[in-house]
Formats: structure tokens, C-alpha cells, sequence
């Protein structure tokens, strides 16, 4: 019972965190990419709490690398929390970046660089979204991620609030 209390009490308090943010800066519309993780559900769920479902709206962008499982747990959870919903393949967009290194890349193994340019793709994209739209990207990278690094600059970094990084 405890141990309910204390989580009741954190995710009321991540709800008012992000409602006063909101709120206080006037955001009517949010955007996140959601990947069929834990952190994007997460958020997203939170989100769900704070302003009209229909201001959300949640975008999976999958790459060769997606799971057919994170396509559906994806649209499974913004379906039952009643939000926007987009799929937005960036493999396209993927090919375009390989071919516009080709030839300074050519003979150097693919390392860190190319998974950055893939979550710097999905970054865009949000960001295109909350522009066009007058909205936010909420990040949804979390504070373990945050603090050792584990996360890409311009990418999923990308968010004008991060409920889940501290």
C-alpha cells in the first residue's frame, strides 16, 4: 500500500508539473513522438491529463529498425487514450541522408553518426508538426538517459518540456 501511495503521489505530481508548464505558457496543442516505449506511453499518458485529447497528438516514426510489436503497442495506447494518432515512416528520409554523405562517408563504417541522423529525422518532423500547428513537442527522453548521455542532441532531445528528465 505504501509503495501505491508513493507512486500515486509522483504521478500526481508529474501531472501538476506539466499542467502548470502548459498552462503558464499558454501551449494549446502537444506533439511527441511515441515509439511504443515506456518513457513516450508515459508521457503521453500524463499529457492525456492535462488538455483535451483531441489538442494531441502522438507520431510514430518508423525506420527499418521498428518492431511490428512498438506499431501496434503504439497505436494500441494512443487509441485507448483517445489521441491524434500519425504514422510517419522516416526511412525515406534516412536514404536521402546516406545519400547525401556517400561519397565523404565512403570507406568508414556506420557508427553513432547514422543513429543520430535517424533521431535528429524524427526531431524535425515534431518539431514541423508543433510549428505548423502553433503547438509543443513534449520530450520524451528520461533523466537516466539525460544524465549519462544516452540521448542526441537536435533528436530526441528534442521538446519544450521534459517531464520524465528530472
Amino acid at each position: 500500500n505504501e509503495e501505491k501511495f508513493l507512486i500515486y503521489n509522483l504521478l500526481n505530481g508529474l501531472i501538476l508539473s506539466m499542467k502548470d508548464y502548459i498552462e503558464k505558457n499558454y501551449i494549446q496543442k502537444l506533439f511527441l513522438g511515441l515509439s511504443g516505449g515506456i518513457d513516450s506511453a508515459v508521457v503521453l499518458f500524463i499529457a492525456s491529463k492535462i488538455i483535451s485529447k483531441e489538442k494531441i497528438t502522438a507520431i510514430m516514426m518508423p525506420s527499418e529498425f521498428t518492431s511490428s510489436a512498438s506499431l501496434e503497442d503504439a497505436k494500441k495506447l494512443a487509441s485507448n487514450l483517445e489521441v491524434n494518432y500519425k504514422i510517419v515512416p522516416i526511412q525515406k528520409h534516412i536514404k536521402i541522408f546516406e545519400k547525401t554523405f556517400k561519397n565523404d562517408f565512403a570507406g568508414l563504417s556506420k557508427d553513432i553518426t547514422e543513429q543520430n541522423v535517424q533521431a535528429r529525422i524524427r526531431g524535425m518532423i515534431l518539431m514541423g508538426y508543433a510549428n505548423k500547428f502553433n503547438g509543443m513537442v513534449l520530450a520524451t527522453g528520461n533523466k537516466s538517459e539525460m544524465a549519462v548521455g544516452y540521448s542526441t542532441i537536435y533528436g530526441d532531445m528534442v521538446g519544450g518540456f521534459s517531464i520524465l528528465k528530472d
